[in-house]
């Protein structure tokens, strides 16, 4: 048994996995200045560089704090296209690992952190899911989760349809409609009888408004960029590369 800020949690098969599979990941991109450096790695622990910047939760409490009350927003709408921009290249070196594309399978804005100079770093990979390639048909093979636990997931998750690495950029829609309005996804939504698994299978995406997408060219063109995330179709989705 392991004893984490005092919290038992029973070793499994499982969990050794989930870590394992952080640790390969990281090491595996150690070379990115986008993703989290390990140090070393060691049965149910993995040590890894500190990461001094502010927590995205404060970053998002900020916005909206500053969309409600007007008090200064901590990043600017220029600052917000940068940091996302530096996300989603953290995201890229995931799925354009040299080896084959590297499912990350669990992002949500809280999986990145900030360092000192407000640089984003990508983290958390212990539900990574490096994609095998399928000699016969020349492709690499898609997967079936059947499980759409965590954070809000893509369409095609819910669905337990076969899914690769397109339901992270999915995700990353998530991403970017939190740092632009300083809310979760579906925070607009105020009826508690409506699952947001279903408004996602239903086609309907966490809302930007107006207000938002015409303040300033930056907003403007990160918003653009997440309707491109929030495709439907995942064959027709963007790639995060571009």
């Amino acid at each position: 048994m392991i004893d984490v800020y005092n919290v038992h949690v029973l070793y499994s098969a499982d969990l050794l996995e989930m870590i394992r599979m952080d640790a390969m990941s990281m090491d595996l991109l150690r070379g990115s200045p986008r993703i989290v450096n390990i140090y070393s790695h060691c049965g149910g622990s993995v040590q890894v560089e500190a990461i001094g910047g502010p927590s995205i939760t404060e970053l998002v409490e900020h916005e909206k704090r500053s969309r409600m009350d007007d008090p200064p927003p901590m990043l600017s709408p220029t600052e917000k296209l940068n940091m996302a921009v530096e996300m989603a290249e953290g995201l890229a070196d995931l799925h354009g690992f040299e080896g084959g594309p590297i499912v990350h399978n669990d992002v949500q804005i809280g999986q990145y952190l900030i360092d000192e100079n407000y640089h984003a770093r990508m983290s958390d990979f212990n539900r990574a899911d490096p994609l095998l390639f399928d000699n016969t048909k020349g492709e690499y093979c898609k997967v079936i989760l059947g499980d759409a636990s965590g954070e809000l997931r893509s369409p095609e998750e819910y669905k337990t349809d076969p899914t690769d690495e397109k339901i992270d950029v999915y995700s990353f829609g998530n991403v970017i409609q939190t740092l632009l309005t300083g809310h979760y996804p579906y925070d607009d939504y105020n009826d508690d009888s409506i699952e947001a698994w279903r408004l996602s299978v239903d086609g309907i995406t966490p809302h930007v408004g107006s207000n938002i997408r015409g303040n300033s060219f930056a907003e403007s063109a990160l918003a653009s960029v997440m309707d491109k995330c929030f495709e439907y179709h995942a064959e027709k989705r963007i790639d995060i590369s571009l």
